[in-house]
């Protein structure tokens, strides 16, 4: 796709401008933002459900995943040794669950270090796919958002494009020029049930996808109190990397 098309495409989304660090497009809420319209994998996903209900949702896709290789598999030890490896990424997956409680982490310096506070009641559930990761976010042991991770190919206009073209016109899109809308760094569609994000992290070469409840980020920052994301900046304006390491 031509990338002068592709800005300008971006720049005819962004026609109605407000505000100084982004742009607001008057449009209807899309009626479906479900992650399944971006990834059939995100079929069926249990909002609200506890980490136990998800495990066994994971265990159930990584069944159906593997299915084909069980089914032409004649030999009991291939059939054994597949059964082992899900059995394997199910355990790396149930060991992957995070209580955020002040302890110092690798997510806290990372594409979503905006995506929790600590002390919070917060969690969170990792499962890799392939050269990506969904990272399933619980607050009182109730998932509310999913966020996946994609490597970042081309430009992030083409990707904006490529999101509007399964959820129509972003209700905003934030730019790191604002004043001249140029270099899009976060785009957002909000609808009844779901609000979705997509954000560019330049300095990992990735793209994050944010599909969360909206009944429960619209009232997240008043569940955490004063407990703030550690990619947040802080009162001190300090740098979440800085804060991270002084913790030490």
């Amino acid at each position: 796709m031509n990338y002068r098309f592709v800005q300008s495409l971006v720049a005819a989304l962004c026609c109605c401008a407000l505000g100084w660090s982004s742009i607001a497009i008057a449009q209807k809420p899309t009626a479906d933002l479900s992650a399944v319209r971006y990834n059939k994998r995100f079929q069926d996903i249990p909002f609200g459900a506890k980490p136990d209900t998800l495990l066994k949702y994971v265990q159930r896709n990584l069944f159906v995943e593997q299915a084909e290789r069980l089914g032409e598999a004649t030999d009991p030890n291939v059939r054994d040794n597949i059964q082992i490896q899900i059995k394997q990424r199910l355990q790396t997956i149930r060991d992957s669950h995070t209580a955020f409680k002040g302890q110092k982490t690798g997510y806290n310096v990372s594409v979503i270090s905006t995506d929790f506070a600590h002390n919070a009641t917060e969690s969170m559930l990792v499962v890799p796919v392939q050269k990506s990761h969904d990272y399933y976010f619980f607050v009182k042991d109730k998932m509310w958002k999913l966020v996946t991770t994609e490597l970042l190919r081309g430009t992030f206009p083409a990707f904006i494009v490529r999101m509007t073209q399964l959820y129509g016109a972003p209700g905003a899109i934030d730019y790191r020029d604002p004043e001249f809308k140029q270099q899009p760094k976060a785009a957002r569609w909000v609808g009844k049930r779901f609000t979705v994000e997509a954000k560019v992290h330049p300095v990992y070469g990735a793209i994050t996808i944010r599909w969360a409840l909206r009944e429960v980020g619209d009232q997240i920052a008043q569940s955490r109190g004063t407990n703030i994301p550690p990619g947040d900046e802080t009162s001190s304006g300090l740098d979440p990397s800085i804060t991270d390491i002084m913790q030490d």
